[in-house]
């Protein structure tokens, strides 16, 4: 009797352990860890503050059906010299917090705007080193991705790793910080591009490099023991590669000094790529930063896909933005052939909403609406005009001054 209360007691715990360890198992969708030096503490260790930023999608899971699906508690991090791969110890980073971010996309040519969330968490925690002019190495694993990915084998069955790299303890480094972290949706057979760049809090100089992206663990070890590199690198399936995530059709360029991304998809689905932010300084490598991102590609056709020259031009004609290309402030110029709820909105080549101008009734006849770019990078950007069904699209430069 004793026996089966324990049997019954051990099988309910090995289903709990496994339903927490599950619970967002196949819907990870990228990141990476960063780190910043806060100087030596009163012990006269090396104080660094370690945070790893994580995405997921919104989808359920068999768990939590609606969406929900919760983050962990905690992070796993190992930590292991820079240079002999000696363990030297293992740390709990406490989940710090999380949001969910609908990205809102839309086109030129899509007749109606498509929401695609994800969510995004943060684990924080400051962490004491010893000297050791070899650095560290950091290292943190967990699985699994979405079997909607199309680049690489087995998917769902292939965990992530993040790791990261601390250099000598005595140049008190700084990894470098992504401009924009926002995991990627982009159109089919429509250009975009993305900037993955990074800015350096200590001045060094970087550059960037893809690579392919490391797994560790599967669905029966969801929560691997995080090694030290070399990782295991996923599989890629045939016609694609680290510098063809999209296939070798798709017209794809990175700029590994910049760290801009230009594609044009040929086929929808979910992709993943990886890069390695490389950190000289003074001509010497010292640390490398890497990044997993996932790229949704929509389909045109689930997008209700219309050409723009068989729409508009019926009630809202005249449509122009002067001066184009501009360097400060441009004003859109239109005239409504009838009174209505009036939309003015511009999106940047990704597809991602950067400014709503106007969403409001307006009287017909001619208008005139300026805008001032704030915070933006320069570039190309497409402005999009509604009243009613019926929609205009234009494209328009914000000139490098």
């Amino acid at each position: 009797m004793k026996f089966l209360i324990y049997h019954r007691i051990f099988v309910l715990f090995f289903i709990l352990v496994l339903w927490t360890s599950t619970a967002y198992s196949a819907h990870i969708a990228g990141g990476y860890m960063t780190y910043e030096c806060l100087g030596k503490a009163p012990n006269g260790f090396n104080q660094y503050e370690i945070t790893v930023h994580f995405f997921k999608d919104c989808e359920g899971s068999p768990q939590f059906p609606n969406g929900n699906t919760p983050f962990d508690s905690y992070l796993r991090i190992r930590i292991y010299d820079g240079a002999t791969n000696k363990f030297i110890n293992e740390v709990a980073v406490s989940f710090s917090d999380s949001v969910s971010e609908e990205i809102e996309i839309s086109n030129a040519c899509a007749s109606f705007t498509q929401t695609t969330c994800y969510a995004k968490a943060k684990y924080t925690r400051v962490i004491n080193l010893p000297d050791n002019s070899n650095g560290y190495h950091l290292s943190w694993a967990r699985c699994c991705r979405s079997s909607s990915i199309k680049n690489i084998n087995d998917p769902d069955n292939a965990g992530l790793v993040i790791g990261g790299f601390i250099p000598s303890t005595g140049l008190c480094n700084n990894s470098p910080q992504f401009v924009d972290e926002t995991p990627l949706v982009i159109y089919q057979d429509e250009s975009a591009s993305f900037d993955y760049s990074a800015i350096d809090p200590d001045g060094d100089s970087l550059a960037y490099e893809l690579i392919t992206p490391s797994t560790a663990g599967d669905r029966l070890d969801p929560i691997p023991t995080p090694l030290p590199p070399p990782h295991a690198t996923v599989s890629f399936l045939p016609s694609y590669s680290p510098d063809q995530p999209f296939g070798t059709l798709s017209d794809f360029q990175f700029d590994n000094n910049t760290g801009q991304l230009d594609i044009t998809p040929e086929e929808s689905g979910i992709y993943i790529l990886a890069l390695k932010v490389k950190e000289y300084r003074e001509g010497q490598l010292i640390s490398e930063l890497f990044r997993e991102i996932t790229v949704n590609v929509i389909s045109r056709t689930d997008m209700g896909y219309n050409c723009p020259d068989t729409l508009g031009q019926q009630i809202i004609s005249d449509l122009q933005n002067s001066p184009n290309p501009f360097l400060y402030s441009t004003t859109f110029h239109f005239h409504l052939k009838s009174s209505g709820n009036l939309k003015l909105e511009v999106f940047d080549t990704s597809g991602r909403r950067v400014a709503i101008l106007a969403d409001e009734y307006v009287e017909k006849g001619y208008h005139n609406i300026e805008w001032t770019p704030s915070g933006l990078a320069r570039g190309i950007y497409i402005y999009r005009i509604q009243l009613g069904d019926e929609f205009i699209a234009r494209k328009m430069r914000y000139m490098e001054s």
